[in-house]
């Protein structure tokens, strides 16, 4: 029989492990691209510089300057399927749509493989930011265009940056 006093260090050492323990970096928050036939896919937000798990996605912010900032949105689908977002450039104004212009010095760049698909050749993203403070809420929406102006799909992100 196991005495109280193992029993109360035992307990008081598994409340340390857990509570010291790295919990999942999964926060609220999604990333979602739909493509013109209908297929739909989501990515939960996780903290790290890059996703390693399986639907989820994460994102680089990178402010270079005053007047330079990138946000690098990196989704990992699955093994066989992922796809980014970039948006380079001066810092953004929430409402206003941004595509690659280089008048402006602004670079928005879609890459993706879905499907067995390679879409990053083929993708013209345009992308509004609802709001754009980082750290803290980004919330947007995307729609990307093949070379000849057809919609090849649209995408939404809300989530909680850190």
């Amino acid at each position: 029989m196991v005495s109280l006093k193992k029993l109360i260090t035992i307990s008081i050492t598994i409340i340390i492990l857990n509570g010291c323990s790295k919990s999942d970096s999964t926060k609220t928050g999604t990333f979602s691209f739909t493509k013109i036939n209908g297929k739909t896919y989501t990515a939960k937000y996780v903290n790290t510089p890059l996703p390693t798990k399986n639907g989820t996605f994460s994102l680089q912010y990178i402010k270079s300057s005053e007047t330079r900032i990138s946000w690098l949105f990196w989704v990992l689908i699955d093994n066989n399927n992922h796809l980014g977002l970039d948006i380079i450039g001066r810092p953004v104004v929430n409402g206003n749509t941004y595509v690659t212009s280089p008048v402006f010095g602004r670079e928005v760049t879609f890459y993706a493989f879905l499907d067995n698909q390679d879409l990053s050749t083929n993708g013209k993203p345009s992308v509004v930011f609802e709001k754009s403070t980082y750290p803290g809420q980004i919330i947007g929406t995307f729609s990307v265009y093949n070379p000849d102006n057809t919609l090849l799909g649209t995408g939404k992100f809300d989530f909680q940056a850190e």
